[in-house]
């Protein structure tokens, strides 16, 4: 059966392959039940593929069976998979799929979970070293204290982390354990884009300043009240190349090239936006004959900033506001309403 992709309710598999001796599936590339659930009831199903999908490499489930359930999970091709993507995660249901994949290198995930775990496991890190990209999705907080995966999850591999567009209100709940997430798990991140998270300003500066690894950057406050956004004049401020503390300079993300910002104030002090973006500019870092990490230059100890961009959904173009930087020779990109 020549298929690359299939979207189905489990329970349809017997009543559409009925009359079929063997069923084989030797082209299929994606399977998507995210929509249906996935249980002991439709376990067969799944188990179905096993040895007959030898090209299965993405799949998207609501949710896996529960510890109890005699799912094989050994039986499925979860050694094949490059990405999965899980919307309602168990404790038991993600230690089963990093026992069982050692290819995977995407995960999209719900942070909160779907069940919660119950006594020593609960306290239990569960790691998966393969993993390069984690997507994450806000999900519905209906007390102060609903676990969350990032309680519970070490990445010691993650390059690439995605906080996906939410249409959800009030502010994130889970700032703590992410942060405890990112302590445990000491990952190289080079790419941060967080999408509609309800965040302060002073705790974006907080994961910044653990990520110093970073190169590249989105923020889109996009479905967050003005008022909540993160993106803010004292968060502008911190990226200032010359900023200190005493006297001590703090530069957070040294390593940053690509800054891209997604803003829907209104009004915006354009003069500060300047200066910073400026003040990282270091085209002497650009030539082949610097030698990185040289303490006698007198050059701020951050990285040349290659790449900015700045949208503004709320704000008509002001002519002019930022010719400064594109003076410059930076690659610049400013976006307006009307654009």
């Amino acid at each position: 059966m020549r298929l690359s992709h299939i979207e189905y309710p489990p329970l349809l598999i017997p009543v559409l392959f009925r009359h079929c001796i063997r069923v084989d599936f030797p082209l299929l590339e994606e399977l998507d039940t995210l929509r249906f659930l996935v249980s002991a009831d439709t376990k067969g199903d799944l188990e179905g593929f096993a040895h007959k999908a030898p090209k299965l490499h993405k799949m998207r489930v609501g949710c896996l069976p529960v510890a109890g359930d005699s799912f094989d999970f050994a039986g499925f091709p979860f050694s094949q998979l490059s990405h999965f993507e899980y919307r309602d995660p168990t404790h038991w249901g993600i230690e089963k799929l990093f026992d069982n994949s050692p290819n995977l290198v995407s995960l999209k995930i719900n942070d909160r979970y779907g069940f919660f775990p119950i006594g020593a496991r609960s306290q239990e890190h569960i790691t998966c070293p393969s993993i390069k990209t984690l997507t994450l999705c806000r999900g519905r907080v209906t007390r102060n204290y609903d676990p969350t995966v990032l309680s519970y999850l070490s990445l010691p591999s993650l390059q690439n982390l995605h906080f996906a567009p939410s249409n959800l209100t009030g502010s994130w709940a889970h700032f703590g354990p992410f942060m405890a997430f990112l302590s445990r798990s000491s990952p190289p991140l080079t790419t941060l884009m967080i999408q509609s998270l309800n965040l302060s300003d002073s705790n974006l500066i907080r994961i910044l300043a653990q990520i110093p690894t970073l190169l590249d950057l989105v923020i889109d406050d996009n479905n967050v009240p003005p008022a909540e956004s993160p993106i803010t004049y004292k968060f502008i401020e911190s990226f200032h190349a010359s900023r200190t503390t005493g006297q001590r300079p703090i530069h957070i993300v040294p390593r940053l090239r690509s800054l891209k910002l997604d803003v829907g104030a209104d009004a915006f002090e354009d003069a500060l936006i300047v200066d910073m973006v400026q003040s990282r500019w270091i085209t002497e870092k650009l030539s082949a004959s610097y030698v990185s990490g040289s303490q006698s230059d007198g050059l701020p100890a951050v990285d040349c900033l290659r790449e900015f961009t700045m949208r503004f959904r709320r704000r008509k173009e002001v002519k002019g506001v930022f010719q400064p930087i594109e003076d410059t020779g930076m690659r610049v990109v400013v976006l307006w309403m009307e654009q």
